[in-house]
């Protein structure tokens, strides 16, 4: 793992897992979490163990200020 992901984790921002980051963002499915991953909205996340990847938290609230920012340019275009 790079040295700024371990940093990060130990500065207090928190890890999710995918079940709880979904929760966090509000998707019903796994298969559009990986798949917002898969299209690059969101980060791939960190592997800590063979099955066990975490995402930061403030990787998911910097997507969704992207997603409220696209929502309102759109808004101001109409």
């Amino acid at each position: 793992m790079p040295m700024e992901n371990k940093l990060a984790f130990s500065t207090g921002d928190p890890a999710l897992r995918c079940k709880a980051a979904m929760e966090y963002l509000g998707v019903r499915s796994a298969t559009t979490f990986y798949g917002l991953v898969k299209s690059g909205q969101l980060p791939a996340g960190v592997l800590l163990g063979g099955r066990c990847k975490v995402w930061r938290r403030s990787w998911l609230d910097a997507f969704l200020e992207n997603i409220g920012a696209k929502s309102a340019q759109r808004e101001a275009a109409q």
